[in-house]
């Protein structure tokens, strides 16, 4: 449901431009193709990367296929999206499902995965929607019904803390807001900030807003609110409550010194050294910072508190899409099936230290409690969907957040202000 209403929203936007591309999907002749080229959105160098290159290497050995691939890094999405209007396209890219896959699902610009789904995942005797996504499903498929994509990492998002200082913590994670601010009033008493943020990156702050939102109205309100052109969804009395909680973290000295007035990533390795004991990020926060924690530090975790609702874990997935017109998509497809093995997929865990889609896969131990977490309660997209809207989140939202949180603005100035620069985002869209 979440994801229809994003994915409509979107090929209703600023992403109208890719659906005028002309051309339909290639029909190359299997039998001939020996190659085809692949766009990461890892830089060689990165644990992901070092999974996928043995990955690549032992797939051409088996099947005489040579996967000419190109390390792009996070800059992969400007580079395919002009691609897509014309010239050479990669037959297979990862990226964020989210950000890049559903908006071109959306704009008609991706291959339907569903033969890659029914497809046999080698030697193992299942398909590979029987191995996965599982119930990551409705997340990688468009209004239309048909897959975009293959998750081969999930992100979970949620409160990361040092076990072996906390054990009391650990024993019981608090579950409610107000469990949640009473043990930061007793962390605080102790003469520190118990939170941590970088808040010089946006988006780390409009996190903690995007939770409150939706913990207070439900998931999916984020994003309908910021695709209200007139912006009177933010008028919601809900909306100034949950911004009421941000601004007395603010106020009330609960952050650690530093972390407005510092460059990433100096607040994050602060608590890993253990002068704030709460860090609000996704799973990719342990890679991040074990050289800075140390071997006694036990990476622990708990999904964002509920405010008088129900609880899910902000959900992010990374795997494998097929441009429309990619000149040899069975090719792509082949390897997608042979990366779902459990032996090869395994490395996501074992090596890059992150969560995979199979359940049968165990996850590594710095992100164990929000990997049991999402085995057992709802997702939801990071941002709530709404990091489909293009540059939204910059040109909007996060400013107002990092003026709240850092005790700027107080909650019903955020909102008028967020109003304003609401229909302005709008108004420029067209």
């Amino acid at each position: 449901m979440i994801n229809s209403s994003r994915t409509a929203l979107v090929g209703g936007v600023a992403l109208l431009l890719l659906s005028a591309c002309g051309g339909g999907p290639a029909t190359p002749d299997a039998s001939e193709a020996k190659s085809f080229t692949y766009w990461s959105m890892w830089e060689e160098n990165e644990p992901q990367a070092q999974v996928l290159k043995s990955a690549l290497d032992s797939f051409g050995k088996e099947s005489g296929v040579q996967v000419k691939v190109e390390w792009q890094g996070r800059k992969v999405q400007q580079k395919l999206t002009p691609a897509l209007r014309g010239g050479d396209v990669p037959d297979l890219v990862d990226q964020d499902g989210n950000k890049t896959w559903a908006p071109l699902a959306a704009a008609g610009q991706t291959r339907d995965l569903s033969g890659v789904y029914a497809a046999q995942v080698p030697g193992e005797g299942r398909t590979v929607a029987e191995v996965g996504p599982g119930k990551y499903q409705e997340l990688v498929t468009g209004a239309d019904g048909k897959p975009y994509m293959v998750p081969y990492e999930v992100i979970a998002f949620g409160l990361f803390y040092n076990g072996a200082a906390h054990p009391d913590i650990a024993a019981k994670p608090p579950v409610t807001w107000e469990e949640f601010t009473a043990t930061l009033d007793r962390l605080k008493a102790g003469g520190h900030g118990p939170l941590a943020v970088d808040g010089d990156i946006g988006d780390y702050d409009a996190m903690w807003l995007v939770d409150l939102i939706t913990r207070e109205l439900g998931d999916g309100s984020f994003l309908k609110a910021a695709s209200d052109k007139s912006a009177a969804a933010w008028d919601d009395p809900k909306v100034l409550s949950a911004l009421g909680r941000a601004e007395k973290l603010a106020k009330g000295g609960y952050f650690v010194d530093g972390s407005f007035g510092s460059k990433f990533p100096a607040v994050q390795e602060k608590w890993a050294a253990g002068k704030a004991d709460f860090l609000l990020m996704g799973t990719w926060a342990p890679s991040e910072t074990q050289k800075s924690a140390g071997p006694a530090f036990a990476y622990r975790s708990f999904p964002f508190p509920s405010v008088g609702g129900a609880q899910s874990v902000r959900t992010s997935l990374i795997g494998f899409g097929i441009p429309k017109r990619a000149a040899h998509p069975e090719l792509a497809e082949k390897f997608i099936a042979y990366f779902m093995k459990k032996d090869v997929l395994s490395g996501i865990s074992a090596k890059a230290l992150n969560i995979t889609p199979r359940p049968d896969i165990a996850a590594p131990e710095p992100v164990a409690d929000l990997a049991k977490a999402l085995s057992t309660m709802p997702t939801a997209p990071w941002f709530d969907g709404a990091d489909g809207l293009p540059n939204y989140s910059v040109e909007v939202f996060s400013p107002v957040a990092t003026k709240l949180l850092s005790g700027k603005v107080a909650a019903a100035d955020a909102v008028k202000e967020l109003k304003d620069l609401q229909v302005k985002y709008w108004a420029k869209q067209g």
